[in-house]
């Protein structure tokens, strides 16, 4: 049996490193409220309000250098209208939400009245969408995941005001690394099965900007996505193959982009 004396050494070293790691991490929370768009041309669009919240920490790791942790999930109710090639189907009020995850890394660059902030890293975003149920026409919807890892490079700008006060802005770039679409078409009920598709090319955009002042800042951002159509998935109704005129049935999801402007306001401790 390990001794106490030994287990409470312990304890208290594991304490004491947290508390110092913790006196150098900065944490910040922030709250946002955005209109979103979801679009897939001359197919479909999804949109609607959302309501988010992030959870931000960085560490310093050496002289101007940190690491960063970022947390980000929205959600909200999406209107969706079909195209008017595809009958100009429409359903309200369809559960939409979505989870982004990342870590950073960056470097500070100090100057007269101002500093730059390269940074890059890995992101992760996980979108869940829901149509079930049946819309305007009487055709029944099914659910959608989206999922994301992608590579951040970003310059963070920070004119400094009085004392007090700075004004901040952000421009980053996000590269697709690899793509997963998830259609639940066994919800219409058919027989069809489930199919999961890659896509491989896309890329994001995020520009935000905010006035800040002692530990509370105010801002507007933007989020923009851009994803490629998928490869191609075989039909299975019933367990066989979906074929028509002599030619299997693929299903494959369509180019599409993302847009979301908001209002943001965050705290730091």
């Amino acid at each position: 049996m390990i001794d106490k004396k030994i287990l409470y050494c312990a304890a208290g070293a594991a304490l004491c490193y947290v508390s110092n790691a913790m006196a150098d991490t900065d944490l910040s929370i922030a709250a946002a409220l955005s209109t979103y768009q979801y679009r897939e041309p001359a197919v479909m669009k999804n949109s609607g309000d959302k309501f988010a919240l992030f959870l931000m920490a960085s560490h310093d790791i050496a002289s101007e250098q940190f690491i960063r942790a970022d947390v980000h999930y929205a959600t909200g109710k999406v209107d969706y209208a079909a195209d008017t090639a595809y009958a100009a189907a429409t359903a309200s009020s369809k559960s939409d939400w979505y989870l982004e995850t990342r870590a950073l890394f960056g470097r500070r660059y100090a100057f007269s009245g101002s500093s730059l902030v390269p940074f890059i890293g890995l992101g992760y975003r996980y979108l869940s969408n829901d149509l079930r149920g049946f819309n305007s026409l009487g055709q029944s919807g099914n659910r959608r995941q989206s999922q994301y890892i992608y590579l951040p490079l970003g310059l963070t700008h920070s004119l400094q005001l009085s004392a007090q006060s700075r004004w901040n802005t952000e421009l980053e770039a996000d590269v697709l690394l690899r793509g997963t679409q998830s259609a639940r078409l066994s919800d219409a009920g058919q027989g069809v099965a489930d199919v999961s598709l890659s896509q491989r090319h896309g890329y994001g955009l995020k520009i935000s900007m905010a006035y800040e002042k002692d530990n509370w800042s105010l801002g507007p951002f933007l989020e923009f996505w851009d994803i490629s159509r998928s490869d191609t998935a075989g039909l299975l109704q019933n367990g066989s193959a979906v074929y028509s005129n002599g030619n299997r049935l693929l299903y494959q999801e369509p180019h599409n982009r993302t847009l979301e402007a908001g209002l943001r306001v965050r705290r730091s401790y």
